[in-house]
């Protein structure tokens, strides 16, 4: 099942670019939280709405959308020449640009960011944001919590059982700082499996003394639609 199928990435639509939001950045306090994947999983949605979207990848530190649309990442500035030959057509309605190969002093200004957004926005019925982690500060970073004031708001996403809470309070204090609008916290369960998956892991350690009741156990446990239920 694609990401874009899931109840729970509607949900979180509807209450963002789904209500008429136009520039919305998806950020977190560390890298490998899932920003990546809720920032194109939308933008998947939006342009399956039939608006016309741009996926901008802002993230230097760790650039993905490169790889995850097979892409090659160039040298492109904040004026809109540069900018138009990188973007590239991924699906019909959505376009994709990818982290630049320059250096990040040119897209640390304010007034820049909200310059090419003011372009974007003419060809665009919304732009959704790749930021980079923000707590990981470095030359080589475009501050996230800079992408996201730019933007109308911000969806924040935390991996459960692995942000601390001293990361996320630091987090929240630079969004704060820039008196960015958060519109929401998505919580990344991905480290805790399902239930039936749980399940399905306990009832290998008796399937040599009992392998025909593990084998109907398990055939049970994958059709049974309240272990697969997922909240």
């Amino acid at each position: 099942m694609a990401i874009t199928d899931y109840l729970e990435l509607d949900q979180i639509y509807l209450q963002t670019l789904g209500r008429g939001l136009r520039t919305l950045a998806v950020c977190a306090a560390n890298s490998g939280e899932g920003v990546s994947t809720v920032a194109c999983a939308l933008a998947m949605r939006h342009q399956q709405s039939g608006r016309a979207t741009l996926l901008v990848d802002m993230n230097l530190f760790r650039p993905s959308l490169n790889q995850r649309f097979d892409l090659a990442r160039v040298n492109w500035q904040t004026d809109a020449p540069s900018q138009h030959q990188a973007m590239i057509t991924v699906l019909p309605g959505l376009d994709v640009l990818t982290a630049s190969a320059a250096p990040a002093n040119g897209f640390r200004q304010l007034d820049a960011i909200q310059s090419m957004l003011k372009q974007w926005l003419i060809h665009y019925d919304a732009v959704v944001f790749d930021t980079s982690p923000l707590n990981a500060i470095n030359r080589n970073n475009i501050p996230a919590e800079l992408i996201c004031a730019c933007s109308e708001g911000a969806l924040m996403v935390v991996k459960t059982a692995v942000t601390r809470q001293e990361e996320l309070q630091q987090a929240v204090s630079r969004l704060k700082a820039y008196q960015v609008n958060v519109f929401g916290v998505v919580m990344n369960d991905v480290a805790f499996p399902p239930l039936h998956a749980e399940l399905q892991r306990e009832i290998q350690r008796i399937a040599r003394r009992l392998p025909r009741f593990t084998q109907w156990l398990s055939l049970w446990l994958k059709r049974s639609s309240l272990v697969n239920i997922r909240i």
